[in-house]
């Protein structure tokens, strides 16, 4: 008997499943899908592609499109992202796009919208039955971190219309606009969209307490340290002057044993070739199974022509620090002390002339321990080095 009702139960289990995936598959020749693809994230950042593909049999021209994905507040987790926090990252749309509207992208109620909507059918982009094309790369912060394990919902905005549903993705056949039929009892033009099983905040194998970098010389060094290492091979450093499309370009093996650490560990490489301009460094941590994570955020060393010379003294040191400055030029110096969670425990504001000039720093009631110490020019971060209180 009990075998019996566990096959009615997985029979009526299948055939729910098969009407739920008709409707949207087996409507009509007329269907687009949207789905987010290449999603990269840290504990409260996201970036993500959008694509859009016509998987029907009809040709479908666009004329434009607005989804939003929808971060609820549970996967904000009590953030409140701010008016910097969003952004379509330009010039990241497929170049078949180009003559649509800019994207604009707001955020309210919860969801990441992106709208590119007002283009006459005239201007309609034909969409290659079968082929993926990417509507562009966009960048979501939270002021917190995700709720671990969240997914946000990427969904194609509806909105009403004269009673019935219509679809922002505004799709034209041989002229005529299908907007107004998404949905529809015929099925004119079906559409559905997905998140392509990203999910936030997943608890990760290796926690890396710290990740900087400093300008020496014609070099960059970077370093950082791990409080935690479970089943790590190896850490890919990654390089990129533009802060998108990053290459390795060193791999620096795990120094656990078996991959397997929880004490502290230190790491660092040197880098001989940065470039003058920006200088994007991230770290990826790969698993010994093979599975790849973003590890870290991104540490810009920017190199824009300035030279300062910097010396400490004295380090270790126990009530004050002193920082002898050398500039070149007159500019605006900007003195930052962080502890190791890279929070800012000091902080010097001055003008400087020409020449030398030396930056007393009371520290006396820092607690015993390491410190960051970084320096920016004229908000440019020209220097970076570690300090030690002691008693």
């Amino acid at each position: 008997m009990k075998i019996m009702n566990i096959i009615k139960q997985m029979t009526l289990a299948l055939l729910l499943l098969s009407l739920s995936i008709i409707p949207f598959r087996g409507f009509s020749a007329d269907h687009l899908v949207m789905s987010l693809q290449n999603a990269t994230s840290t504990t409260n950042t996201i970036e993500f592609d959008v694509t859009i593909m016509n998987d029907g049999t009809s040709a479908v021209n666009l004329g434009g499109y607005q989804f939003g994905i929808n971060f609820n507040s549970a996967i904000l987790n009590g953030g409140t992202p701010a008016g910097s926090s969003y952004t379509y990252i330009a010039g990241t749309r497929d170049p078949i796009f180009s003559g649509l509207t800019g994207v604009s992208v707001l955020y309210n109620n919860n969801q990441l919208k992106a709208v590119s909507t007002t283009v006459p059918s005239v201007n309609a982009v034909p969409l290659v039955i079968g082929v993926a094309y990417t509507l562009g790369r966009f960048r979501f912060t939270n002021t917190v971190n995700w709720l671990a394990g969240s997914v946000p919902n990427l969904q194609f905005q509806l909105v009403s219309a004269t009673g019935k549903t219509q679809i922002v993705a505004i799709g034209f056949i041989n002229g005529s606009n299908l907007s107004t039929a998404m949905n529809s009892p015929s099925g004119t033009l079906g559409g559905f969209s997905n998140v392509g099983g990203l999910t936030l905040n997943v608890p990760l194998p290796v926690t890396i307490s710290s990740f900087y970098g400093m300008k020496a010389g014609n070099e960059d060094i970077l370093t950082w340290n791990t409080s935690q290492e479970i089943n790590n091979r190896h850490f890919n450093l990654q390089y990129s002057t533009d802060g998108m499309s990053f290459r390795t370009i060193a791999r620096i093996d795990s120094k656990a044993e078996q991959g397997n650490s929880a004490s502290a560990l230190n790491y660092s490489c040197t880098y001989a070739t940065p470039g003058s301009g920006h200088n994007y460094y991230r770290l990826e941590q790969v698993d010994i199974d093979g599975r790849t994570t973003i590890a870290t955020h991104i540490l810009d060393l920017e190199r824009s022509g300035k030279q300062v010379e910097v010396n400490l003294f004295p380090n270790p040191a126990t009530n004050v620090l002193h920082v002898n400055i050398t500039a070149e030029k007159p500019q605006n110096t900007v003195v930052k002390i962080l502890d190791m969670n890279g929070r800012t425990v000091k902080m010097v504001k001055t003008f400087m002339s020409q020449g030398s000039q030396t930056i007393t720093i009371d520290i006396n009631n820092l607690s015993i321990g390491s410190y960051f110490i970084q320096i920016y020019e004229n908000n440019s971060l020209s220097f970076t080095d570690k300090i030690k209180k002691v008693d």
